[in-house]
């Protein structure tokens, strides 16, 4: 079988076992609200990284718990035909503030159980019925988003690298009204690999989010096959001030009507810092922006632009905390 079709096969079952929601997610106007607006998925435990995972082997009965807030600008747009030849922009989500709340567990020596709870405290945007008309409500105020709940094994290769297998399950919980939740229930398993040399610390992952695709205006949303790269400098000493720059790409699984390729795509540039005396406090601050590495085939021209969930513009804080290890 080739590639491709093991990637539909695998695709299939993923939505033949996902259960829809239990509400109603039926498109209006060829545009479906079971869409998460929030792409960017923070990282559980001690990471370097914003959404990349620690790929060092956690000590047994290892404690993580972490909060980070992540504010997105116009994440959700898109552009629909109108009297001006260049269309209408409608921001279907303008700003977006998400708050994770993450726990990581290791009941033995690299193997870990995690759990993050997003929601939205604040939101606006025009929604999905924008789209289709200029009268529409606009986006709920706040939402609770799809939680995960996940497993992971790291496995020691070398003296410099590590391996870190994980998988997530994502519940569909979210208010899917709000642009916050998917219709089923999701699977998101990847690779991570990780080497340290000297001072500088190398991740790439490699992974898929498997759920039900849904129509959105001329895109078809769904299953993605997820790809990260991060490299951090440790600038002082013992998590006194680390440097990290990160890159995340999605590439949908499914062809487009357009011919195009959807992939949403953003860089992170972050600082991290354990400024206190207790060395398992960590905090994180950083930004970026969207990539153009989705296209679309427009009267014989391909134009590059940001993917849907790309924010043109992210800022993220994050707090984290480590236990000691108990025998």
């Amino acid at each position: 079988m080739q590639p491709r079709g093991l990637v539909r096969v695998v695709v299939l079952l993923g939505c033949m076992a996902a259960p829809a929601h239990a509400t109603d997610c039926k498109p209006a106007g060829g545009v479906s609200p079971c869409l998460d607006a929030e792409a960017l998925w923070l990282a559980q435990g001690r990471s370097g990284f914003l959404g990349i995972e620690s790929t060092a082997v956690p000590a047994a009965h290892a404690l993580s718990v972490g909060a980070g807030t992540s504010y997105s600008h116009r994440p959700l747009v898109l552009n629909v035909p109108s009297p001006d030849p260049e269309g209408r922009d409608v921001n279907v989500v303008r700003h977006l503030v998400t708050t994770t709340y993450t726990m990581s567990y290791a009941p033995l020596a690299g193997l870990e159980a995690t759990l993050s709870t997003p929601f939205s405290p604040l939101q606006d945007g025009a929604g999905t019925e924008a789209i289709t008309s200029r009268v529409s409500a606009p986006l709920p105020r706040a939402a609770v988003r799809d939680p995960r709940l996940g497993a992971a094994y790291t496995l020691r290769l070398s003296d410099v690298g590590t391996l870190r297998a994980q998988a997530d399950i994502t519940l569909p919980l979210g208010d899917e009204r709000a642009l916050a939740g998917e219709e089923g229930v999701g699977v998101a398993p990847r690779l991570t690999f990780g080497a340290v040399v000297e001072h500088v610390e190398l991740a790439g992952s490699l992974g898929a989010r498997v759920r039900r695709s849904v129509p959105f205006a001329s895109v078809t949303w769904g299953s993605e096959l997820s790809t990260a790269l991060g490299a951090l400098v440790h600038v002082l000493s013992r998590d006194q001030l680390n440097v990290a720059l990160e890159g995340h790409v999605r590439n949908s699984l499914y062809d487009q009507a357009s011919g195009g390729v959807l992939a949403p795509a953003e860089w992170l540039l972050s600082v991290q810092s354990a400024p206190f005396t207790d060395p398992g406090l960590l905090l994180q601050l950083g930004g970026g922006t969207a990539l153009p590495l989705s296209s679309l085939d427009r009267e014989g021209q391909t134009e590059q632009f940001a993917g849907l969930t790309s924010p043109r513009v992210r800022g993220v804080f994050v707090v984290r905390y480590t236990t000691p290890a108990t025998p």
